[in-house]
């Protein structure tokens, strides 16, 4: 039986269900707690995409926006710098509204899980384009 369950685990599509379904229920059974959930892996999330909008580079290269050549670690730094800000700044806002509106709407468990689910398929695919790049392979 413990084998049987521990085999289906390696399934990710599962594993994303399951965890969603259970930020679902996080959700809705502890509002507060489930707003802080979303808005801590939302802020993972932005924080870990905004930089490949603007910020580019890898073996000693750090490219920022559409500008090609290779750029100071000093303009780098403050490039990686103010991502952390804007992602900061972001989430704090976010959790401000999230608390205080999504408390009153989590109380429809279909909503909840709905978003339980989105939140587990983003954060699934985007360890996927991290770790696994951007093959099909899982």
């Amino acid at each position: 039986m413990a084998m049987d369950i521990k085999e289906s685990l390696r399934n990710p599509t599962l594993t994303t269900i399951i965890i969603g379904v259970l930020c679902g229920l996080m959700f809705y059974i502890m509002p507060s707690y489930g707003a802080e959930l979303l808005v801590i892996a939302t802020s993972f999330l932005i924080a870990d995409i905004l930089p490949l909008l603007f910020i580019r580079g890898g073996n000693k290269i750090f490219q920022i926006g559409q500008n090609t050549r290779t750029q100071p670690k000093g303009y780098a730094f403050i490039a990686f710098f103010s991502s952390i800000i804007f992602t900061s700044i972001f989430a704090e806002a976010l959790l401000t509204i999230a608390v205080s509106v999504l408390t009153t709407y989590f109380q429809n468990i279909t909503l909840c899980l709905g978003i339980g689910l989105g939140l587990s398929a983003s954060l699934y695919l985007d360890m996927n384009r991290r770790f696994y790049g951007h093959s099909r392979k899982t």
